[in-house]
């Protein structure tokens, strides 16, 4: 029977809902004129997001495959700026991101959404889990996760990026997993795709660093989302049963806590000192902030805390 690992990576005291430095109240108006393109919209961590965005004063665009259920949020979103008075809104794309070849047109129609504007602000929160055993899985089905949670973000990435380094301004968020750091049995797609996607916004940071984009990859925690629900059980292998067990069992997070989280990053000036790092929602912004601030004397840096690395004799 396997057992979920306990991630060198998680907050001693995590936080599991939203608390008065990342509080909604905060940000009102931080992101008023800019415009959000955010994937997953429809399920999951995807309604808070674009809600927390919105909130902040963001044109949000919300993509998602499943047109009716994006619907619905979208249209529950604006009725609440709506009835906030708020003179933003918020867009619907259904769209399918597992083609590379269309997303440039993909992001033609989000910008065509808001009226040309660019995309200021990139929220990679599509993602899909799988827990099966590599010796009996379908190799199609193993490499459409890794498509879905690194090729779809970097992709998109890259689409944005030449605008916002020109314009001096832009952030790119990937929501990402403690798969990265540390190795879960039956989650091999996975746990690559969110390796792969923290290692890439590392070296991204150190292409772009200094000319105002920031860049995250926010580790979201236990949030209850649907994909622990669609994952598959490993062909009845009693160890990948056992992992969704754990991953089910430990549910608690809320999805506002995360998208809280994402706004602050992407609306405090003092954040782009985490730009190219993981930052874990359950954990407490300020403190790592303070860190950061602390300069010469910051642990995160002399540390080289929240990064890749491989631990040698």
């Amino acid at each position: 029977m396997t057992s979920l690992p306990t991630p060198p990576c998680k907050p001693t005291m995590p936080h599991s809902d939203t608390y008065p430095f990342i509080h909604p109240s905060r940000f009102t108006h931080h992101l008023t004129g800019q415009s959000a393109l955010i994937t997953g919209a429809s399920r999951g961590i995807g309604p808070s997001l674009a809600r927390a965005f919105a909130l902040a004063g963001a044109n949000v665009v919300c993509l998602a495959r499943t047109a009716p259920a994006l619907d619905l949020v979208v249209a529950s979103l604006n009725a609440t700026l709506l009835a906030l008075d708020r003179p933003n809104r918020a867009f619907s794309l259904p769209a399918d991101l597992l083609a590379p070849s269309t997303l440039p047109a993909i992001l033609a129609r989000a910008r065509a959404l808001i009226a040309g504007a660019p995309i200021d602000i990139l929220v990679n929160n599509a993602g899909v889990s799988r827990v099966a055993a590599l010796e009996d899985d379908d190799l199609d089905r193993w490499w459409a996760v890794v498509e879905t949670n690194l090729r779809a973000p970097v992709v998109l990435t890259r689409l944005v990026l030449p605008g916002m380094l020109a314009r001096g301004r832009g952030a790119v968020v990937t929501l990402g997993s403690r798969n990265a750091c540390v190795g879960v049995g039956y989650m091999t797609a996975y746990g690559a795709s969110k390796t792969a996607v923290l290692r890439f916004h590392e070296c991204l940071e150190l292409e772009i660093a200094g000319r105002g984009v920031r860049t995250f990859v926010v580790q979201p925690g236990d949030v209850a989302t649907w994909l622990e629900d669609e994952a598959e059980g490993g062909g009845g292998r009693e160890g990948a049963k056992a992992v969704l067990e754990g991953i089910r069992a430990s549910r608690g997070t809320e999805a506002r806590l995360v998208a809280d989280t994402c706004v602050a990053l992407v609306a405090m000036p003092e954040a782009a000192g985490l730009s190219g790092l993981f930052v874990d929602a359950e954990e407490d912004l300020e403190r790592v902030l303070e860190d950061v601030a602390g300069s010469a004397g910051s642990r995160i840096r002399a540390e080289r805390l929240y990064r890749l690395g491989v631990d040698v004799l």
